[in-house]
């Protein structure tokens, strides 16, 4: 399947992997992710990561540059086996200087066991204060690797990674100065520039349904 490019995709040097690219393996899982012919869905290359039980894997995809009030929307061609599973996520920062206002990642629902390539997507709404995002993809497979899940392991695949920028995204919710933003099923909570609360979710009373962004904010 030949490789096609994505009109607008601000990944678009080295999203399907085909040679040499700036994403990079972050220093947070015990394994990392590689170019292999076996993970393309496209091409002839594509990311993957084999996982024992207990470790993680996360890379990152280059900075670009990002404005205020933009909807990002991020896609994946994603296959995930055995007892893997995959986040994929945008953080946040501002230029240079990534402490001012603090970096801010949002992760989407884990993605399983599926025996086939399938498209998978994250979007949030950008708040004030950022201009630079990247694309996220963390891998991991749970368990100490002892006892009853010792064999625990998994594979996961990626291909045609891209982060697609466009307008009209604002707040869910704004109260003075504190906004709620969308981040995938999730919220979260700035005030002026700064993040105060991450990956909340709202339920109705009595349930233990996660979710329900559909809830009207007042």
């Amino acid at each position: 399947r030949p490789v096609t490019p994505l009109a607008g995709n601000l990944l678009e040097d080295g999203f399907s992997f085909e040679g040499p690219s700036d994403w990079e393996a972050l220093d947070e899982g015990e394994a990392a992710f590689g170019r292999s012919p076996r993970a393309a869905y496209s091409g002839e290359l594509g990311l993957s990561v084999s996982l024992a039980a207990g470790e993680s894997a996360v890379h990152a995809s280059p900075w670009v540059d990002v404005r205020h009030s933009q909807q990002l929307m991020a896609t994946a061609r994603v296959r995930v086996s055995g007892a893997a599973h995959l986040r994929m996520g945008i953080e946040l920062a501002r230029g240079a200087q990534t402490q001012d206002p603090t970096p801010c990642a949002s992760f989407g629902d884990a993605i399983s066991e599926s025996t086939a390539f399938s498209e998978r997507t994250f979007s949030l709404t950008v708040p004030q204060g950022y201009d630079r995002a990247r694309l996220l993809l963390a891998a991991a497979v749970g368990g100490s690797g002892e006892g009853e899940d010792a064999d625990n392991a998994g594979r996961v695949s990626v291909d045609d990674a891209s982060l697609v920028a466009s307008a009209g995204g604002e707040p869910r919710a704004v109260f003075d100065e504190y906004r709620f933003f969308e981040a995938g099923r999730s919220l979260s909570l700035f005030k002026v520039d700064a993040t105060l609360l991450s990956g909340m979710h709202l339920r109705p009373a009595g349930t233990t349904a996660q979710a329900a962004l559909d809830l009207q904010l007042t």
